[in-house]
């Protein structure tokens, strides 16, 4: 129980868990990008404002992994 992360105490399929830590670990990633970014910032990732705040907030919920990595990409994070 000790070397339990979160996602193996709130999950119980091992995808699910590759797929949560993934998508928080991308998110957090753009997060951290997004201070760096100059413009319109929504527009530079290829999203709305709406989109653009549920990121700024953390929703990991509202976001798939395949739209993470696109998100990524145009933020320069992960490779095209």
């Amino acid at each position: 129980m000790q070397n339990e992360n979160v996602w193996e105490r709130t999950t119980v399929a091992p995808k699910e868990i590759r797929d949560l830590k993934t998508r928080s670990d991308l998110l957090t990633l753009i997060e951290g990008r997004l201070g760096s970014m100059e413009g319109d910032k929504a527009e530079r990732l290829g999203i709305n404002e709406d989109r653009l705040e549920d990121l700024v907030f953390g929703k990991i919920d509202k976001f798939h992994l395949t739209e993470l990595e696109s998100i990524a990409r145009r933020a320069g994070i992960l490779k095209q």
